[in-house]
């Protein structure tokens, strides 16, 4: 049995002009999933340049005068080069699902993937300004004090956010969509949307990968099973466009 992806655009006002409410997009995986996440290193000598130069200066010069090297100093030369911990990348998620015709091909299928797609975009807004992709400056401040835990209001408003959650993979309460390609089905319906269509999705976690989305899941599957049960004998896996 195939899983499946669950996206909720976060922000209203980003999605106005395509569905004119907030949605939860639910769809069938396609292939595997891809899950990335990665710490970046550098040495003290990277961090301190001079400290490098020193070293390979002094190390080249008792092992001409002496032709060897003392433990102490491979012991210094290895505290210097050691790698240490300079910063830790975001999660990065490759997806690839469908969404297709159940009932009505502009709500399952041309919905959902143009509200998906304008999270990478910018949307212009009834006042003429754009929402741009990701955080901006002006909301940065709110997001750093609030993190990932609160859904802070200020920030979902002048943002492009989405909360991602694959059943029994991972969670991820605020992301970022790098690229959302559809891959849209040539036969189209009397209305002329298409029957179907196959979205490659890459987005990123808005901030710093931690082991705390791996814990978030079990949560985030429970309250989902909560919530179903009371509204149907069981989730959809269609890929129909589901309002909140």
């Amino acid at each position: 049995m195939a899983n499946v992806i669950r996206i909720e655009i976060l922000n209203k006002d980003s999605i106005d002009n395509l569905y004119g409410r907030d949605a939860v997009l639910e769809a069938p995986l396609l292939d595997d999933i891809s899950l990335s996440a990665k710490s970046d290193f550098s040495s003290l000598a990277e961090l301190v340049p001079i400290i490098q130069t020193i070293k390979d200066k002094g190390m080249a010069f008792v092992s001409t005068t002496k032709n060897e090297l003392s433990q102490g100093l491979i012991h210094l030369a290895n505290a210097i080069d050691t790698p240490r911990w300079q910063k830790t990348q975001p999660f990065r998620l490759t997806a690839k699902f469908m969404f297709y015709t159940i009932d009505d091909p502009e709500f399952d299928v041309f919905v959902p993937y143009t509200v998906l797609q304008s999270q990478s975009i910018l949307t212009k807004t009834d006042r003429g300004t754009y929402i741009t992709p990701g955080i901006s400056l002006q909301t940065m401040k709110a997001f750093n004090k609030k993190g990932d835990e609160a859904f802070p209001e200020d920030v979902i408003k002048k943002s492009k956010l989405v909360s991602v959650h694959i059943p029994g993979v991972i969670y991820i309460p605020l992301a970022i969509v790098e690229s959302a390609i559809p891959t849209v089905s040539k036969e189209v319906t009397e209305s002329g949307y298409p029957l179907w269509a196959n979205v490659d999705l890459q987005l990123i976690s808005a901030l710093p990968a931690n082991d705390g989305y791996f814990d978030n899941v079990l949560a985030e599957d429970v309250r989902l099973f909560k919530q179903s049960s009371k509204q149907s004998p069981g989730p959809s896996l269609t890929g129909r466009a589901t309002p909140i």
